[in-house]
């Protein structure tokens, strides 16, 4: 393979394939020096057109005919040296074979393709922010579409309650709500623990140790038993939801089951949601004895209440209210984190990475609309005087 000028004219040799292209361009930049240069430096670039290769002279036609092979890659360094031309010069590529000539017109650039400077960063700030905000505002649209219709078909279920299928909610209250018992109770006697403890010493200053019981009864039977709970079973129930139905969107299974018939929203969505709704207030009631426990042995270790001192104030102080507030705060919980999930979880349209993300984003969005709900009751609450 030999390259020659005669004339202006660029003779070209040999073969232009994937396999000799290193040695092509090393050739080539013998012949014409800096006609490949990086951007700024002899290539077209943001700023304009490049300034003229440093070769003596720049060839006005590239002649084929002694090239034996030619692939893609070849096409496309010889597309890339016509491109590389001094403004207002455009090279007359010269050969006979017709594959040369198809190969090297489908590897040339997008017609009018311009590189454009980026704009300032506050316009691209700007223009994601707006775009995430159009983006999340379309989904919770959707998303109260996915709610109306899993209210809808609640209501058809009370007036045909024989279409409810039981085993597959029991079999979704067993995962979802006796599996999680261990964790979600672990989990709360080290926070009552916590909470025992932070309360004890900060009230240890004013010699009001004993009150400890009357805000850890407060503290976890209103709020954090529930919220704990809740933001346990978001990270837990509502991932595996998501996951679990978006491997059956990718599989197609959920499209084998609509052509049979069934709907997804009664064999799929509805047992899952109920069997959420129906276990976080039995997990709720088992959160709250479990923070209690936690901190009757923080403060038996730390301040050396004793455990009867610790029961007889915790009967005086306790208010069946402040247990029916968390109570009636987690089926509205559960229920949140239940339509997120599947809802989620139905929208799966790629491969793994399309049911990671939005295995995550499940997860996410859980816990925000329960922190967010949580704070919704409070002033609920407070304004109702309860």
């Amino acid at each position: 393979m030999r390259p020659m000028e005669e004339g202006g004219t660029l003779f070209l040799w040999g073969d232009w394939t994937v396999y000799t292209l290193t040695a092509c361009e090393d050739l080539l930049e013998r012949v014409l020096p800096g006609w490949n240069a990086p951007s700024g430096e002899g290539a077209e670039g943001a700023h304009g057109p490049s300034p003229a290769p440093e070769a003596d002279f720049f060839p006005m036609i590239l002649a084929l005919e002694g090239i034996h092979k030619m692939d893609t890659a070849g096409a496309l360094l010889l597309n890339s040296l016509a491109g590389a031309s001094p403004a207002g010069l455009v090279p007359v590529v010269r050969t006979d074979n017709a594959d040369f000539r198809t190969l090297l017109e489908i590897s040339q650039p997008a017609a009018g393709e311009v590189k454009r400077a980026l704009p300032p960063w506050p316009a691209r700030f700007l223009h994601k922010l707006g775009s995430k905000i159009l983006e999340e505002t379309y989904l919770m649209g959707q998303l109260l579409s996915f709610f109306g219709a899993f209210t809808l078909y609640t209501l058809r279920l009370l007036r045909h309650p024989g279409g409810l299928r039981l085993a597959a909610a029991v079999s979704q209250m067993e995962r979802v709500g006796l599996h999680a018992l261990p964790i979600v109770c672990l989990l709360n006697f080290l926070i009552g623990m916590v909470i025992a403890y932070m309360s004890a010493s900060s009230l240890a200053f004013f010699g009001a140790q004993i009150y400890v019981v009357n805000l850890l009864e407060v503290v976890v039977l209103r709020e954090m038993g529930v919220l704990i709970t809740a933001i346990l079973a978001a990270g837990r129930s509502g991932s595996a939801f998501t996951a679990q139905l978006g491997f059956m969107v990718y599989n197609q299974e959920v499209d084998a089951m609509r052509s049979m018939g069934l709907d997804p929203m009664a064999a799929l969505i509805f047992p899952r949601i109920l069997a959420l709704c129906l276990s976080l207030p039995c997990l709720t009631l088992a959160a709250d004895m479990a923070a209690l426990l936690g901190g009757l042995v923080s403060v038996w270790g730390s301040m050396d209440i004793s455990p009867t001192v610790f029961v007889h104030t915790l009967q005086q102080s306790i208010s069946v209210e402040h247990i029916l507030v968390g109570l009636v705060k987690a089926p509205f919980f559960a229920l949140a984190i239940g339509c997120v999930g599947c809802f989620l979880g139905m929208k799966v349209t790629g491969g793994s990475d399309s049911i990671g993300a939005l295995t995550t984003r499940s997860v996410v969005e859980g816990i925000f609309l329960v922190i967010t709900l949580n704070a919704a009751f409070a002033l609920f609450f407070n304004a109702a005087g309860i």
